[in-house]
């Protein structure tokens, strides 16, 4: 923006537009999608400096993998949206989400910010391990205690790496001290109401900065909805 007022001379490359009769507002943030991902991320079994589940790949993130979807951003701008947060498809640990604009332009000019918050499923079901709720809650808090560990051996080994072996290296793990820490937050997908009690309790036992995407029915909870605290 270069001026504002009334009797001010527009800069000569400039594109005049008559607004007579209509209203400006700002454009309207999408903070949950999977715009421009593609719905056929290969799923490989962790291996090497990865995570051994299939489910668990919190090492992605969306600017590595978006392309601008040209139809669908036109529609998204027609109802308002101007950027969104896209996060990878699949798994239970699916990634960091990127902050992004629906504009024509190349991915790497849409991309505004990346590694905006970590995406987690309760309810992603895979070919292998784990087939139940159960488990998979099992899965998710094990992989936090595994990476509270992690950042607890590599202190260890930083302070005094004399005499000892460096901790194996392990991307996934590593990807999430951001969440541990309070740095990122982590968004739940929260289908029913329930699962949002089950996501403020696993926030709570790690100290996440939780963020959950909501159903649409809690309103038939409410209160108890209101009283755990999340940010829906």
């Amino acid at each position: 923006i270069e001026a504002v007022g009334n009797d001010i001379t527009e800069p000569p490359d400039a594109v005049v537009i008559d607004l007579g009769g209509k209203f400006i507002y700002p454009g309207l943030i999408d903070l949950y999608t999977h715009y421009g991902i593609s719905e056929n991320l290969p799923e490989a079994p962790g291996s090497g400096s990865l995570n051994w589940n299939i489910a668990v790949h919190p090492e992605r993130n969306a600017a590595e993998i978006f392309k601008p979807d040209e139809n669908e951003a036109k529609a998204l701008r027609k109802n308002g949206f101007t950027s969104v947060v896209t996060f990878p498809r699949k798994g239970i640990f699916r990634g960091y989400g990127t902050l992004v604009l629906l504009s024509d332009s190349s991915p790497n000019e849409a991309v505004l910010s990346g590694s905006i918050a970590q995406s987690i499923s309760m309810h992603e079901r895979t070919g292998s391990y784990p087939r139940s709720l159960q488990g998979r809650m099992a899965l998710i808090r094990q992989t936090f205690l595994d990476a509270m560990w992690y950042s607890t051996a590599w202190e260890a080994y930083n302070k005094n790496p004399e005499g000892q072996n460096a901790p194996d290296t392990d991307l996934s793990l590593e990807s999430l001290q951001p969440l541990t820490e309070g740095v990122r937050p982590a968004v739940f997908e929260a289908p029913d109401v329930p699962d949002i009690y089950r996501a403020s309790m696993i926030a709570g036992e790690f100290g996440l900065n939780l963020w959950v995407r909501g159903c649409g029915s809690e309103y038939r909870r409410l209160k108890s909805v209101k009283d755990s605290g999340v940010r829906l």
